[in-house]
């Protein structure tokens, strides 16, 4: 599935490059909107389903030895955000740059996981309002797996909820209550969307702010 998507999505971006071009309209403006409706609504179909285990890919690795999360560095090792990269790289005009970070605040971009983690627990919340029916019981059994297995098993349900934890939004549960009873509160459980991309844009901003920035410039070593 993701290999036909990002062979769609690589096509798409020189597809919208030189039209784009040919129209004189290759400018950040009217570029980053094409891109966003054009070529990451493609990177991201289908993502509520596939992209748990690709979101982990990111957030569920230890730190380094300085306890940094390096969220942004993992993301620039993802093929699809290659395709982002290069984009904006035709943008500035530019092959090569030193550090990713500065091409991607250049056009105040962040990688694609935090719109696939948006979209993905968006999707869960969609589920949880969907009572009574086929798709909230499927639901309810994924979450019923999960829990069997800590969230250690390769399921979809134990993909959403490791990502939540390891974000810091393991919703609030009853640790020793019954089996169901923790089903039917997760089941109930609306995650607050904006908290959690929040708390995920500083991570990935964390390696932007500089200690050097924290001190006054007469303090600096180098001066």
């Amino acid at each position: 599935c993701t290999d036909e998507l990002f062979d769609a999505g690589q096509r798409a971006m020189y597809a919208v490059i030189s039209k784009l071009r040919r129209k004189g309209l290759f400018i950040p403006r009217i570029a980053l909107r094409c891109f966003d409706s054009q070529i990451r609504a493609i990177l991201s179909y289908g993502v509520q389903v596939w992209g748990p285990h690709f979101l982990l890919q990111l957030l569920d690795r230890p730190r380094d030895i300085q306890g940094r999360y390096c969220y942004f560095d993992r993301a620039m090792e993802d093929r699809m955000v290659g395709i982002q990269r290069t984009f904006l790289r035709s943008l500035a005009s530019v092959g090569r740059v030193p550090d990713n970070r500065l091409l991607f605040r250049e056009f105040g971009q962040q990688p694609l996981h935090i719109h696939w983690a948006t979209l993905i627990y968006r999707f869960w919340n969609k589920l949880v309002k969907a009572k009574n029916n086929i798709f909230h019981n499927v639901f309810r059994e994924e979450i019923r797996m999960a829990l069997l297995s800590d969230c250690t098993g390769s399921s979809w349900g134990s993909l959403v909820l490791r990502g939540l934890r390891c974000l810091g939004h393991w919703p609030d549960i009853p640790v020793d209550g019954e089996l169901e009873v923790r089903v039917n509160v997760l089941a109930s459980k609306e995650i607050n969307i904006d908290a959690l991309v929040l708390t995920l844009k500083e991570r990935f901003d964390e390696d932007w702010v500089n200690p050097r920035l924290h001190v006054q410039p007469r303090e600096f070593v180098s001066d």
